[in-house]
């Protein structure tokens, strides 16, 4: 199980650079998944985590980290959170705070 965490993060951070994914404005800290949300609707999902908020430091309290329709490669975003909610490994997302409850997801990184 170990090994097809490592290849999922291996895959979604080739992917991203070899598809010129820009690095975004903030970090947040390595955090459990709690819960995923997935809009059956649209193109979005969230990801909310254990500890409280997500801890990044323009929105330390935001409870959801979303991924939208604009990121390309967001199924395999969704793929590395839910492999890492089932494995119980830590995330740890890239993005921008859009207010205090919503931090904004282009690049996950699995395990610390």
């Amino acid at each position: 199980m170990k090994y097809t965490i490592m290849a999922i993060a291996a895959i979604v951070a080739v992917h991203g650079i070899a598809s010129g994914a820009a690095i975004a404005d903030e970090t947040t800290p390595y955090r459990t998944v709690r819960m995923v949300q997935i809009n059956g609707t649209g193109q979005e999902f969230y990801f909310r985590a254990t500890e409280g908020g997500w801890g990044a430091p323009s929105c330390p309290n935001a409870i959801y980290v979303y991924v939208t329709s604009d990121v390309v490669d967001r199924k395999l975003v969704l793929a590395a959170g839910m492999t890492a909610k089932a494995m119980g490994t830590r995330v740890q997302f890239i993005g921008n705070c859009l207010d205090q409850n919503y931090f904004k997801a282009t690049y996950v990184i699995l395990g610390d």
